[in-house]
């Protein structure tokens, strides 16, 4: 499990946050992500969670939690509850590039 976020603490250059730092956490947690995938293992990013209890779990002082990334090895479905297994194994469906991208489709 790892917990990535940004400092609560002002950078002195700045007076705040740095700029670009939802950028640079997004492009890490997406490095992190692929590097897992290619070691054989699964990250499952996770942005809905109870970011105080996160905080105190981890004793989060100077850093606000951002997402959260669970890295393991990929369970078989067959232990999971019915409901979760279809899920699990149903055909995931994907809207048409031409009902997500405005322009610079290819012809």
């Amino acid at each position: 499990l790892t917990v990535t976020g940004v400092q609560t603490c002002a950078l002195p250059i700045y007076g705040k946050p740095h700029p670009s730092y939802q950028y640079d956490l997004g492009l890490s947690v997406s490095q992190l992500t692929f590097e897992a995938m290619h070691r054989g293992y699964i990250a499952h990013q996770m942005s809905g969670f109870d970011h105080a209890k996160i905080s105190a779990e981890f004793t989060l002082t100077n850093f606000d939690p951002i997402v959260v990334v669970a890295i393991g090895k990929q369970g078989d479905v067959e232990i999971l509850p019915e409901q979760a297994q279809a899920r699990e194994k149903s055909l995931s469906v994907r809207k048409p590039l031409n009902e997500i991208v405005v322009q610079g489709l290819p012809n």
